[in-house]
């Protein structure tokens, strides 16, 4: 993940963009499955 440029301000390559969205995608279900584990 690019955090200092997410919005590909410097830059746009298509496939850094599709891998960026995956790699989002999968730290967000790890997230909220630590969120839904916590809260029950």
């Amino acid at each position: 993940m690019r955090w200092d440029d997410v919005q590909f301000t410097r830059g746009y390559d298509k496939w850094q963009a599709y891998g960026q969205s995956k790699t989002a995608n999968a730290l967000f279900a790890v997230q909220l499955d630590a969120f839904g584990r916590d809260v029950g």
